[in-house]
């Protein structure tokens, strides 16, 4: 179906498939060929959570925990497309599993950007962009350009915009309130730029936020009065 272009019967198709059989050891390959398809379609989809999750149970496969190759390339792959998730419970939740799962955490000492993208968004500091050491290797890595260059594009933006709204919960943690000018200076961006993004993200992800455009403040804890 994903050949043919026929992605609704694809993603109906990929329903009837039961995931906990696929858990069984006979069924390794067809495991591992299965989510390699679902990456095929969620990469379509702009779903970088699904895709970490199709990556995360490759790598969770005995066969595939026996080839070095193998397993670092679907390890690599969770990392960078976990830190390309909006944040939400359940990817942070994912992030700490991997980070504590025993087969993840005995290989990520050889993935030093799988490693530092992980410890990055899952610690409450400023990650400066670009990221030192870092960035070259997550904007090019394979997984990255498998869908060609808009795609590509789109993804190498999202990490942007990631980096920003995580620096944003950062400073939302430890200032009641903050300048505009300040706030920018801290994500990198204009004035503007910073608004639009905190803006965004009060209205999508919960966060609370009242910008006094006069007195150019930004004020993240609601007064007792309120």
């Amino acid at each position: 179906m994903l050949l043919k272009g026929d992605r609704v019967r694809a993603y109906i198709l990929s329903k009837k498939v039961q995931r906990k059989t696929l858990l069984e050891d006979d069924l390794q390959d067809l495991k591992v060929r299965f989510y390699k398809l679902m990456a095929e379609y969620h990469v379509l989809e702009d779903e970088p959570f699904e895709l970490a999750q199709d990556f995360y149970a490759i790598f969770s496969t005995k066969c595939v925990l026996e080839d070095d190759a193998a397993w670092s390339d679907a390890l690599g792959t969770t990392a960078v497309f976990l830190a390309l998730s909006e944040h939400a419970p359940g990817v942070s939740d994912m992030m700490h599993r991997v980070l504590s799962d025993k087969d993840a955490a005995d290989k990520l000492g050889k993935l030093p950007t799988a490693a530092a993208l992980l410890k990055l968004f899952t610690t409450d500091e400023i990650i400066a962009y670009p990221m030192p050491d870092h960035q070259a290797a997550v904007e090019d890595h394979p997984c990255l350009k498998t869908a060609g260059d808009d795609v590509h594009l789109r993804w190498k933006k999202t990490l942007h915009t990631r980096v920003v709204q995580h620096n944003v919960r950062v400073v939302a943690k430890y200032y009641r309130q903050i300048s505009v000018a300040r706030l920018a200076n801290l994500l990198g961006l204009s004035e503007d730029e910073a608004e639009r993004h905190v803006s965004h993200m009060v209205s999508s992800n919960g966060l609370y936020c009242k910008i006094d455009r006069p007195a150019g403040v930004a004020r993240f804890h609601k007064r007792s009065e309120e």
